[in-house]
């Protein structure tokens, strides 16, 4: 019993309906479920892989009662007989440790930054579409309320809430995490995808005076605290909560047979190995490759991971501002597959990290990517 009321302390923290946990208890008093399946329940119900209606397909042995055809148990026979049959297949027969590794993105609650355009708001669709509780919509952008509606309008749910803010912004991130955590429950999945380029030649000489010019000092502190500051503080921000959460509740190490805790996904690019006049950008997207290993050795502590996608030239409005003239002459004849990559292509590979444990380190999703050399 003492395994039970944790398991249902664990339910309530996670957001389960207290009549769903008393729904799961009432089976116990009929025999029909054994203790240690009335815990399993509990505790995949806690970690959000058992979503509310298998729960209710579980519990719906006790409806529908004829007391002319029961069991000792009070239970219909042709009930009986066919949840016995179903309880050993999937999705009743319960996760085994390897496939709770994995993380599902049903029921989960999100935070996205850039989500206004491009890649950001490619992925909010995606996660939509994928059965997401509840998603954190983050831009500076006033374009930001228009884009959540969209999403809610294929949603058919309210479930994106717009956030208009600066991402380097500690009091606006910390509100952001707050809010979305008393209105829907504790995010677990964060992509901060917001960026900027301000692109130049790091050194370039004045053809008339002869003089060099250096790259504007302030603009690269500008793409380094968008690019590369705000994904990481994000990102510890999602992972400190999660951490908190755990240690109120008195567990220690992360185990496998938890289930993933958490997912970040940093937005690199292909530019992290270098590309000329991007001195600032490339920085920062190479940063986040040594940010992201080291939180992945830090975070999994607490049963977070880590990864970062590196797309090619995707058809957002930062590439489209290179202008069409370039795109043609620089970046198509350099790319395979001959096109800029559609951000809902991005959106699925930064959601098949997400839901895919044994995928980690870097993914890159650069559409054949290979520049001439100089």
């Amino acid at each position: 019993m003492d395994a039970r009321l944790k398991g249902c302390r664990a339910c309530i923290h996670a957001g389960v309906p207290s009549r769903r946990i008393q729904d799961i208890l009432s089976i116990a008093a009929t025999g029909f479920l054994p203790s240690r399946r009335i815990q399993d329940i509990l505790s995949i119900a806690a970690t959000g892989f058992l979503p509310s209606r298998r729960i209710q397909d579980i519990l719906s042995i006790n409806e529908g009662r004829d007391n002319s055809r029961t069991d000792l148990l009070g239970l219909p026979k042709y009930l009986l007989q066919r949840t016995k049959y179903a309880l050993q297949f999937p999705p009743f027969n319960f996760l085994s440790p390897s496939e709770r590794l994995n993380m599902e993105i049903k029921d989960r609650v999100a935070i996205i930054t850039g989500a206004a355009s491009g890649i950001g708001r490619a992925v909010s669709f995606e996660l939509a579409r994928r059965g997401i509780k509840a998603i954190a919509m983050v831009d500076m952008s006033n374009d930001i309320e228009v884009a959540a509606e969209q999403v809610n309008n294929e949603a058919t749910a309210p479930i994106a809430e717009p956030f208009r803010g600066n991402v380097t912004d500690e009091d606006f991130r910390g509100a952001v995490f707050a809010q979305m955590e008393r209105d829907h429950g504790r995010p677990t999945i964060c992509v901060p995808a917001a960026g900027i380029t301000r692109d130049a030649l790091a050194v370039k000489i004045n053809k008339e005076t002869r003089a060099a010019h250096i790259y504007p000092i302030e603009n690269f502190r500008l793409v380094l605290d968008i690019n590369l500051t705000a994904p990481v503080y994000w990102a510890m921000q999602m992972i400190a909560n999660i951490a908190e959460d755990r240690a109120r509740r008195g567990l220690k190490k992360w185990q496998a047979d938890e289930g993933v805790q958490g997912t970040v996904v940093f937005i690199g690019s292909i530019s992290s190995q270098g590309n000329k006049g991007q001195v600032s950008y490339a920085s920062t997207k190479a940063g986040l490759e040594g940010a992201a290993a080291t939180l992945t050795k830090e975070a999994i502590f607490h049963g977070v991971r880590c990864g970062v996608i590196h797309p090619g030239f995707t058809d957002t409005p930062m590439v489209r501002a290179m202008g069409d003239e370039y795109i043609e002459k620089y970046v198509l004849p350099d790319t395979q597959l001959g096109r800029l990559i559609r951000p809902k292509e991005i959106a699925d590979a930064i959601c098949f990290m997400i839901s895919n444990s044994v995928v980690s380190g870097n993914l890159w999703a650069d559409a054949g990517w290979h520049p001439s050399p100089a």
